[in-house]
């Protein structure tokens, strides 16, 4: 300090601060004010921490008063007086605590307790109007043209909601009621992710999304019997909840449930585990693998879909589902105990499983095999590996199954051995004629059989010397091929949505291309060299473009993953024409039109891409 100020302030010329720190020391009003807090302090001894947060936060007196203290009633926030238990509490602890009170609020703004109903699902003209997350609308707060309610939905056998059909789904559970959006829904329900399962009004949403996306999962069960046991006592296994859970985050890419989907994919892997060891619910296992290896597959991690595909079919062998041999439950009756009913014939011989209740668990076993049998057939093309499941004659490997039928079927009681097998698909295609009434879940049976088998003919083409036999069943298979898409319905049915238009069977619209990408690839090898050949592929990929030109943008979400491998195939036969026309002169207004089938292909890979990943790795490799 220099010498000056020094003695100013030595010879009594208080500096303000000095000043301020003295004036209250003395006079009427610093007196009263002392005498007020030791009143105060008299009246309301208080322990150190003992006041209410909110005073603590605000710095002010506060006499600790419950259930609300004298300060926060006099200044109407009565509510948010609370005390710790005088323990200190980290800033995790402090979030969780508000978590809990947000949570039970929010269920006394609900109600009663929600349990599993069976889901609203609106009444949808067509693959265009259906559902999605993050597109058309949101199942907990509708519709803006239908806010209030929402109509039922008939669900059709073969995928696609079509109209007129009967289903029994019921709405009884009234969700307009719900005022919050769906990502405002989301954050109040807390941290809902760390639970073993989700709250019931988050279960409800994702399994909404799931059933109206399980066609083209192969996961065809009846949708009321599975609604009934979630509330049983014997609800579906959790290996199988979560990789629903799994799949209904990827399919309603939405930001706020994308990124729990590993998460649900974790704690199916650990269920499955769990289950195997305990032999628990081994058909609910086979789905939850199978739901897994088509969301991996989806997203291009191929080798981690082969190997959850391989599990499942090994085990669907073990379980001895490959050769199941129905009984009569038409005259049988079907009830549990009888002898058809019984028999093991209803799980292939398998000690494992027990018999079926009834015709339609049989049914369902009989759909969950070819479920594992398309899964199997179709991503073994698409990765180039070898199959899973044996095409033998071998008594305990050849597949003796039926070909599946629809499920309202199984639950008339419509179970039998007719129609042949995989083995022969091929001799009886071209020996017989083809009767045409067959339900869209056994003509993708056969489908998926002609499509793996051509794609297998044309790989060893080259191989070796092409015997004799080669060729016969290089034209027994392309006359299968050709006779099964003959008899197939076309995939714009007649149906009309409310804006008048026709309607895609997605389901339909699969088999075809998957014929259709057959074609292709059985005569891939011969398009250079054999006209008959070049001129079958390029007819071929000409029809497939205009289906593909057909859809409408809003079917792409409801179409299976399979279909960027056989978009790939169709894209390659259209290069192959282009490179033959290019040669030829005067062939520009081919060429062009060729390009233009060709940007339709692209674009529907890119549309594809929304919830397919892989077909975007597909079309930029």
């Amino acid at each position: 300090m220099p010498p000056s100020s020094a003695a100013s302030n030595s010879s009594g010329s208080a500096s303000p601060t000095s000043q301020r720190q003295r004036l209250p020391s003395g006079g009427p009003a610093s007196k009263r004010k002392r005498e007020k807090d030791t009143q105060f302090k008299a009246m309301y001894p208080l322990q150190r921490g003992s006041a209410c947060l909110s005073c603590r936060k605000r710095k002010m007196k506060c006499d600790a008063g419950k259930p609300a203290c004298a300060q926060c009633v006099k200044a109407n926030r009565a509510v948010d007086c609370d005390y710790d238990d005088g323990k200190s509490k980290s800033r995790t602890q402090i979030l969780q605590e508000k978590i809990s009170t947000l949570e039970t609020r929010l269920r006394e703004l609900e109600g009663p307790a929600v349990q599993h109903r069976p889901l609203p699902i609106r009444h949808y003209s067509s693959p265009a109007d259906q559902f999605y997350p993050g597109a058309l609308g949101d199942p907990l707060i509708g519709t803006s043209s239908s806010p209030s309610s929402f109509d039922l939905t008939s669900i059709s056998g073969n995928g696609s909601p079509t109209p007129g059909s009967p289903d029994s789904w019921s709405l009884s559970w009234e969700v307009d009621s719900l005022s919050l959006n769906p990502d405002d829904f989301f954050k109040m329900s807390g941290r809902w992710w760390e639970a073993e399962m989700p709250p019931p009004r988050i279960s409800q949403y994702l399994l909404e999304i799931f059933l109206q996306h399980r066609h083209q999962c192969g996961f065809e069960i009846d949708v009321n019997r599975f609604q009934a046991s979630l509330n049983s006592t014997d609800p579906p296994h959790p290996a199988l909840m979560n990789a629903i859970y799994a799949l209904s985050c990827h399919f309603s890419l939405s930001p706020m449930l994308s990124p729990h989907e590993s998460g649900f994919v974790s704690r199916s892997l650990r269920a499955i585990s769990v289950a195997l060891e305990a032999s628990d619910r081994l058909v609910q296992v086979l789905h939850a693998s199978c739901l897994l290896a088509i969301l991996f597959f989806a997203k291009g991690r191929l080798l981690e879909g082969y190997y959850h595909a391989g599990a499942a079919a090994r085990l669907a062998v073990g379980l001895g589902l490959h050769q199941i041999s129905a009984p009569d439950w038409n005259t049988s009756g079907g009830s549990p105990g009888s002898s058809a009913a019984s028999s093991s014939s209803g799980a292939g011989g398998s000690s494992i499983l027990p018999p079926p209740m009834d015709a339609l668990e049989l049914g369902e076993r009989i759909l969950t095999f070819w479920q594992v049998y398309n899964i199997d057939r179709c991503w073994a093309v698409a990765t180039g590996l070898p199959v899973a499941l044996p095409e033998d004659t071998h008594p305990r490997t050849r597949i003796e199954t039926p070909w599946p039928r629809s499920i309202e079927e199984y639950e008339l009681g419509r179970v039998d051995n007719e129609g042949g097998s995989v083995l022969y698909l091929c001799s009886q295609l071209v020996s017989s004629p083809y009767s045409g009434r067959e339900s869209a879940n056994s003509l993708r049976a056969k489908a998926t059989t002609l499509f793996e088998r051509a794609a297998r003919i044309s790989s060893s083409f080259g191989a070796g010397p092409q015997t004799d036999q080669f060729w016969v069943d290089f034209q027994n298979l392309d006359t299968a091929i050709s006779r099964l898409s003959m008899s197939i319905p076309p995939a714009r049915t007649s149906i009309e949505d409310h804006s008048g238009r026709t309607v895609v069977d997605t389901s339909l619209f699969v088999i075809h291309a998957l014929l259709q990408a057959a074609t292709i690839q059985l005569h891939s090898q011969f398009a250079f060299k054999d006209v008959a050949s070049q001129q079958k592929s390029a007819t071929v990929a000409a029809l497939a473009t205009a289906m593909v030109h057909d859809l409408e943008e809003s079917d792409y979400p409801f179409l299976d993953p399979i279909m960027g491998t056989c978009w790939t195939s169709i894209a390659e036969a259209l290069l192959r024409e282009l490179i033959v026309l290019r040669q030829t002169p005067q062939m520009e207004q081919q060429v062009a039109s060729l390009n233009r089938q060709l940007d339709i292909i692209v674009l529907a890979m890119n549309r594809l891409g929304t919830t397919v990943p892989l077909a975007e790795k597909i079309r930029d490799p």
